[in-house]
């Protein structure tokens, strides 16, 4: 593709999951600052999806001296997953949020 194209581009995704971890987190909230989330094992996808309305910047990080790496404030982010926690770091307090970890 070499600049905007009105017509649609289709994109075919696929995952091979063995059922191994299936669970959903409703209404956690965030705190300021790094907020460890514990990954079911077997988790191959997370889903992460904060309110719409949030106003503050997400990072995905390893650890704490980590920069992060910014996520979609506003949008579900799809992660693909190996292992270990997650670190989210917010500068305020997010409720509301979804987790989806599926395996």
């Amino acid at each position: 593709m070499d600049g905007f194209l009105p017509e649609s581009f289709p994109f075919d995704f696929q995952w091979i999951l063995a059922g191994t971890a299936c669970e959903f987190r409703g209404s956690v909230t965030l705190n300021a600052g790094d907020n460890t989330i514990s990954v079911p094992s077997g988790t191959k996808i997370i889903v992460f999806a904060p309110p719409g309305t949030n106003p503050y910047v997400l990072k995905l990080k390893q650890t704490g001296a980590d920069s992060g790496n910014v996520l979609q404030s506003a949008m579900p982010n799809v992660l693909t997953w190996t292992s270990g926690g997650v670190i989210i770091n917010t500068n305020g307090p997010v409720p509301n949020c979804q987790f989806a970890f599926l395996g």
